[in-house]
């Protein structure tokens, strides 16, 4: 079976396996919001069957045909959301005749449609392309050594885009290529692979999606207060919550600012949420505290539950509570240990803000250890960025 025809037929095996995880990150993808535009270069070797005509013109063959070369080009291409990509190669040659080994200048020109098989820091993909080869210049001599010339040909391939820093990756491709042969209705395969860099600008770096989702700077945790608020009696009854001496004092960011707790809860506001809202109704709800992507900046969304959580617990003094974070695999184990870390410090000392005893609480984090979903798509990501909630200790006839 000829070497165009297996490649062809892995291309199409490869596709079906990444068509199911293709299908759930479209669902979860946003069409319009992860296009880029990269430039990349590239080196490799092309292999030329014997039948390939190209510079063989004329009814006297004035050439066995070329001789393997060397190649090496550039290239420019678009993504189109997270499973297409559009691109131009140009590629020169340096090759020989086989009968004369007459000097010869070779040059590619082609179209190529990619489709990657997932996105993360490695990205396989099949590719389809047309273009043509053209003899540019040749030191043949008269009839002997290649002739200037120019053939279409079509490829398909298969290869590997794999993320080294943030927009650089590397990527390696390995083709056939079916050109016109000498006989007259004949085609001649030929065989490329290749080795290049590739650096993305604008949008997100296909290769790099699924980490960009779920990367995350270093940020610091929330400065502890350094006393209580009590809500006011005379809209709550129930007692207020001693002071609370500062915790460990809070990391600064370059700039020199440093992230603030959420303001304490207002009066009106606890006497709405305490006779309707105990520790045990909020333990399952713990999911609704989420944060800002790379922070520890709760969501407008979470503020609710921080103080609906805050005035169960100051009305259950007795009750103990472990704060889990748990975070996306960004791919760097360290980052992602530490701002789950100062993401559950966030949530204690804003609890403690609002009134709740720094004793009721611990704060871990866990980093993305602990995933419950493949990191592959946006909703696997965002179901792993998670807040648990567990009670570690309560009174004999608690709430």
């Amino acid at each position: 079976m000829r070497p165009a025809y297996l490649l062809l037929c892995l291309s199409v095996l490869l596709d079906g396996f990444g068509a199911p995880a293709r299908a759930a990150d479209v669902r979860a993808a946003s069409p319009g919001s992860d296009s880029s535009f990269s430039l990349g270069a590239f080196a490799g070797g092309h292999v030329f069957s014997e039948g390939t005509n190209l510079g063989v013109v004329g009814g006297e063959q004035n050439s066995d045909g070329a001789r393997d070369g060397v190649l090496g080009g550039v290239r420019a291409s678009v993504a189109v959301g997270h499973w297409f990509v559009a691109e131009a190669e140009l590629a020169g040659l340096a090759t020989e005749d086989r009968t004369y080994q007459r000097k010869a200048r070779i040059l590619g020109y082609r179209v190529n449609a990619l489709a990657p098989l997932r996105v993360g820091n490695f990205r396989p993909f099949v590719l389809v392309g047309a273009g043509a080869m053209q003899v540019a210049s040749s030191d043949a001599q008269g009839a002997a050594g290649l002739a200037l010339d120019t053939k279409a040909e079509v490829h398909t391939g298969i290869g590997f885009d794999y993320r080294l820093l943030e927009s650089v990756s590397v990527r390696g491709d390995a083709r056939v290529l079916q050109v016109p042969g000498k006989e007259s209705w004949g085609l001649a395969t030929d065989v490329e692979a290749m080795l290049g860099a590739t650096v993305s600008f604008g949008g997100r770096s296909l290769s790099a999606q699924a980490a960009r989702d779920s990367a995350v700077p270093p940020v610091i945790a929330a400065e502890p207060p350094t006393h209580a608020l009590a809500p006011s009696e005379a809209t709550l009854q129930v007692s207020t919550a001693e002071p609370v001496s500062a915790g460990p004092p809070a990391e600064v960011l370059p700039s020199g600012s440093v992230e603030s707790p959420p303001a304490a809860i207002a009066p009106d506001a606890l006497a709405v949420v305490a006779g309707v809202q105990t520790v045990s109704d909020l333990l399952e709800r713990a999911r609704e505290i989420r944060f800002e992507s790379g922070t520890t900046k709760f969501t407008d969304s979470s503020l609710a539950f921080l103080d609906a959580l805050a005035v169960a617990l100051v009305n259950a003094p007795a009750v103990i509570l472990e704060i889990l974070v748990h975070t996306a695999d960004s791919g760097d184990a360290k980052r992602d240990l530490s701002i789950s870390r100062r993401r559950a410090e966030a949530i204690k000392y804003a609890l403690v803000g609002k009134g709740v005893s720094v004793d009721q609480l611990l704060a871990t984090g866990r980093g993305s250890e602990h995933p419950v979903a493949p990191n592959l798509t946006r909703t696997g990501r965002l179901r792993n960025e998670r807040v648990e909630i567990h009670r570690i200790s309560s009174p004999a006839r608690g709430r």
